[in-house]
């Protein structure tokens, strides 16, 4: 039954920081899609989608530049984006302790842990970036 919650704790660490990922891209689609005052109206970079920490970063320096025109799309921006990457971060945190304990239980080498982590935090961003690739390609 350890092994069990022990790998319970593992993936639904993972997923916690996987799930907000992901509605934190959503949430900045949402935003660039349908702001009234978005900046620039640039087509976001798809690179960008590798990385949304990264286009959250780049939209809000955009914000900035435009200056008081697009207060109300920036506020509403950096209030659902933040928590989300918020969310997500504090489930990175938490899947790595958890991570870390499994790695005890099967008494792995640190290199075998820290490929593990590496991995499913690719894994975790690729899902994101291939989803909102698909995203982006629909119609608006």
């Amino acid at each position: 039954m350890d092994i069990l919650a022990i790998w319970a704790g593992t993936v639904g660490a993972w997923l916690l920081f996987a799930g907000p990922l992901f509605q934190g891209s959503l949430e900045l689609w949402e935003v660039a899609r349908t702001g009234p005052a978005w900046p620039d109206r640039k087509r976001i970079d798809r690179a960008l989608w590798l990385v949304p920490p990264v286009m959250y970063l780049v939209q809000r320096a955009r914000f900035r530049r435009a200056g008081s025109s697009a207060t109300a799309v920036s506020t509403a921006f950096a209030s659902r984006a933040t928590g989300w990457f918020g969310v997500a971060a504090g489930g990175l945190l938490v899947a790595v302790k958890e991570t870390w304990e499994l790695a005890e239980t099967y008494e792995l080498p640190a290199l075998a842990y820290w490929a593990i982590v590496v991995l499913v935090s690719l894994a975790s961003q690729a899902n994101v970036t291939i989803r909102m690739l698909r995203l982006s390609r629909e119609p608006v």
